[in-house]
């Protein structure tokens, strides 16, 4: 997404994409030192290149709240099954990625809103754009 941005002179969406990614891979090094202190193994198997290609800021926008939703019931349902299984300590593991896939969930549609309301004009999607880059989303 990011490299979708900076392609089209958007240095400000880039920045918030870039800055996101290394949050989702701060978020797999907590879930990775997690497993190695419970003594699992860990197995990386490639990951497919997104499947879809848009042209579309708005859109690219909404795919991504979408997968923000979708990574929030993930989330929940792994939380769920912690409890379930009565595994207090991966309860209070999840707690912070609960938080935190709340926080970005809501971003995400505070960015879809913002970019409804402002980026009807060039000169509104540059506002929004430096917004961005100042890191003010």
């Amino acid at each position: 997404m990011a490299n979708f941005y900076a392609g089209r002179g958007l240095e400000g969406f880039a920045a918030h994409y870039l800055k996101r990614a290394g949050a989702e891979v701060d978020h797999a090094m907590l879930f990775r030192q997690y497993l190695l202190d419970s003594g699992q193994n860990i197995l990386l198997l490639p990951l497919d290149a997104p499947s879809s290609v848009h042209d579309d800021f708005e859109l690219l926008l909404k795919e991504a709240h979408k997968h923000e939703k979708f990574m929030t019931a993930s989330i929940h349902n792994i939380y769920d099954a912690a409890l379930n299984a009565k595994d207090y300590r991966s309860v209070e593991f999840l707690n912070r990625l609960v938080k935190d896939q709340g926080t970005n969930e809501k971003e995400a549609a505070a960015l879809i809103k913002k970019y409804e309301l402002f980026a009807g004009d060039g000169q509104g999607l540059y506002r929004l754009d430096r917004e961005l880059a100042l890191g003010q989303n």
